[in-house]
């Protein structure tokens, strides 16, 4: 059970539920129950962006397990500070997900000089992850020929 729907998108309930230490708990719960809080989350990003950047970076950006999560609330963000551009970078970075290619058009739509640079870390984890995948096959490859030429002998 998550939270209220009446909950989400009303500013008197988020500040309340801000401060409320059970929030916390959920937040902190594994991935298939902290998704109960996303639409409180997504919500309360067009009107307190920086506190819900604040609990995504307290509880979930260290977690790819969360990216997800946090790239569905990051959908509805409106206020760009340099935090929230830092923690996108990171997620976008990181993220194979499709919800990470959004994020990027909704930047475009809102800041359209701030998403050359979202877009910049996006192609740059990829291509950090195709070169380290390329590296993986050649190792393996040696390996390989390495265990090729000790059966030979």
């Amino acid at each position: 059970m998550g939270f209220p729907i009446t909950a989400a998108g009303s500013p008197g309930w988020f500040s309340r539920l801000y401060r409320y230490e059970g929030l916390a708990i959920w937040l902190n719960k594994e991935v298939e129950y902290a998704s109960h809080c996303v639409p409180l989350l997504a919500s309360a990003a067009g009107f307190a962006g920086v506190d819900v950047t604040a609990l995504i970076k307290k509880y979930w950006l260290s977690d790819p397990a969360y990216d997800a999560l946090t790239l569905r609330v990051l959908l509805e963000l409106k206020d760009w500070n340099s935090d929230s551009v830092l923690l996108k970078k990171k997620l976008v970075k990181r993220s194979d997900l499709w919800t990470a290619g959004m994020v990027i058009e909704k930047i475009a739509e809102i800041d359209p000089e701030l998403a050359p640079r979202i877009l910049r870390a996006r192609l740059g984890g990829k291509l950090s992850r195709a070169i380290q995948e390329i590296e993986v096959k050649n190792e393996t490859a040696a390996e390989s020929q390495e265990d090729e030429q000790y059966s030979m002998s």
